[in-house]
């Protein structure tokens, strides 16, 4: 599907009154959601920015990376993490992160643990162990940004750590 058929759904959507609900009937019977979730695609495009970014001279190690557009998933986040970043803020206009697809995207990743680290290619630093932990609280640094465009608190900590 085009960027602009798709951007017209997104934003009648909005509009509606069950939004959220409307718009996850609509990825499920017609989307990206009728399928298992594969980060792998994702993950070789994070892979590519990084070869990218070591030919200009950049290194996401060591920095604070923002992430716009944050989606369903977060298969980049995650990506600059193992990749070295120190931590990774990502906003999105729309609420679309659930807890359950984060989670089957991870699984797939831990699943496919040798594709996983392949596709991020020379930029990933150390090979990684994931585990789930149960949330204490959700946190929500950004108090600044007005409502409506936050995402919603995600109630699970991911913990990826680095071996």
């Amino acid at each position: 599907m085009d960027w602009k058929r798709k951007a017209t759904i997104q934003r009648v959507c909005a509009k509606l009154p069950a939004k959220d609900a409307v718009y996850y009937f609509l990825q499920r019977r017609f989307g990206s959601l009728r399928h298992a979730p594969d980060p792998l695609p994702n993950l070789k495009a994070a892979g590519e920015i990084f070869a990218e970014m070591r030919e200009i001279g950049f290194s996401p190690a060591g920095k604070r990376v923002m992430e716009v557009g944050t989606g369903r998933r977060l298969d980049m986040p995650i990506a600059f993490y193992l990749c070295g970043a120190r931590s990774v803020d990502t906003f999105d206009l729309n609420p679309y992160l659930r807890e359950e697809i984060v989670l089957s995207a991870v699984a797939v990743m831990v699943q496919r643990r040798e594709e996983t680290l392949g596709a991020l290619g020379p930029a990933l630093l150390q090979q990684v162990l994931v585990e789930f932990l149960p949330a204490c609280a959700s946190r929500n640094r950004h108090h600044e940004i007005p409502p409506r465009i936050a995402d919603q608190p995600f109630h699970v900590a991911l913990v990826v750590s680095l071996a």
